[in-house]
């Protein structure tokens, strides 16, 4: 990273503060002088979630006194009414003079949600199968979905699974993605 060799960075809150690798990665002009901003994805989280379920995202704001003052922090969400993005503002330490607002519908047409009555117990994958099934039949190539667990552990295990439903060619489609991916 300190060579310079990767365009995007994608690390969890508790890394990027608490890492010792990163910790040198601040203290390094090489890698600072080079960096264009810190960009923090559903940034909502830095107000609801840092006080007990993650407190690490309390802490992003020690970034603004680590960082040189060039780096700009890009904060997006789709969810950050005005009382949320105050509290994100203030926890990051962005000053009100130096901060632009961007402001954009969320309504994606081609985002379809689709919600299902559970038929099995909660701790079975019985209906991700049954929906991936659904969402088959009707489609001459596999649908793009988002499926949430509660887990890392149960994250990695489902996406595993799901792949057995697929022909060869297509199980590299289905990946999982949590903060604990290196």
């Amino acid at each position: 990273m300190e060579e310079g060799h990767y365009r995007v960075i994608v690390v969890s809150p508790e890394k990027i503060l608490s890492d010792r690798r990163f910790n040198s990665l601040w203290e390094s002009k090489r890698f600072t002088s080079r960096l264009f901003n810190i960009s923090f994805d559903e940034g909502h989280c830095i107000s609801q979630w840092g006080k007990q379920f993650r407190p690490e995202y309390a802490e992003l704001g020690r970034l603004r006194w680590i960082l040189p003052s060039h780096i700009r922090f890009h904060v997006v969400s789709a969810t950050m009414p005005e009382p949320l993005l105050e509290d994100v503002k203030k926890k990051l330490n962005m000053r009100s003079d130096e901060t632009i607002l961007i402001r954009c519908s969320n309504d994606r047409p081609n985002i379809h949600i689709m919600v299902e009555k559970m038929q099995y117990s909660p701790n079975s994958i019985a209906d991700i199968e049954r929906i991936l099934r659904l969402l088959s039949l009707n489609a001459d190539k596999p649908c793009k979905l988002m499926i949430f667990a509660n887990a890392r552990n149960e994250t990695e295990e489902k996406a595993e699974h799901m792949r057995k439903f697929l022909p060869l060619d297509l199980r590299d489609k289905i990946i999982w993605f949590h903060s604990g991916k290196e």
